[in-house]
């Protein structure tokens, strides 16, 4: 689980950076401005969160096709669906987007946690064909930014080790998973069919 410690200020954070760094972020910045007009929006209400998170399972299925098990059932999408108005109504929920200002259609986004001065990274998505136009990095940069005018002291990548999280990560966590059985049955089911695993191995 990579993560980030991030500085108090943009301005901090910026001076951190390789100079490599703002001098191409700058470039990809400037490039989505011209090309797209690019703005940066959070979604901030129902209506939105409903119509953003069928964009992002869009962009993020168009990204990463069937390497990714994210958004593929309706189990999966109705779940996220009411996690995240319960986490909009609680003050939690951060997903962003940019998009373009001529035709309106989203060219990356992204869905974050802002919880006890850290920030969740959980998934994000970007139109394939602005690849070359770097709109997913651009903003993934922006969201740091956000995350520390938010206070956040920690931005936290959550599971996997994708290399473009390593663009920003200072560290990496371990992690645990926690299964919760909704009956005894379940449980008992699930342990059996794990002994019968390990036996046939």
């Amino acid at each position: 689980c990579p993560y980030a410690v991030l500085p108090r200020s943009r301005a901090e954070f910026l001076a951190g950076r390789s100079k490599n760094y703002r001098k191409k972020i700058g470039e990809y910045e400037r490039r989505c401005r011209r090309k797209y007009a690019a703005r940066f929006r959070r979604s901030t209400t129902r209506e939105e969160v409903t119509r953003d998170l069928a964009t992002l399972r869009t962009l993020h299925m168009a990204r990463w096709g069937t390497s990714s098990l994210a958004f593929r059932t309706a189990t999966y999408v109705d779940f996220h669906e009411r996690f995240a108005q319960l986490m909009l109504q609680k003050g939690h929920l951060r997903l962003y987007s940019m998009e373009s200002a001529t035709d309106g259609r989203a060219l990356a986004m992204s869905y974050c946690l802002n919880y006890a001065g850290r920030y969740y990274y959980y998934q994000g998505g970007r139109d394939p064909s602005t690849e070359l136009d770097r709109t997913g990095l651009v903003l993934m940069h922006q969201v740091i930014q956000e995350a520390i005018t938010d206070g956040a002291s920690v931005f936290d990548f959550l599971r996997g080790q994708e290399r473009y999280k390593y663009r920003w990560a200072t560290g990496d966590f371990g992690s645990d998973r926690v299964t919760h059985w909704k009956s005894s049955w379940t449980c008992a089911a699930a342990i059996g069919q794990r002994a019968v695993g390990a036996l046939r191995s």
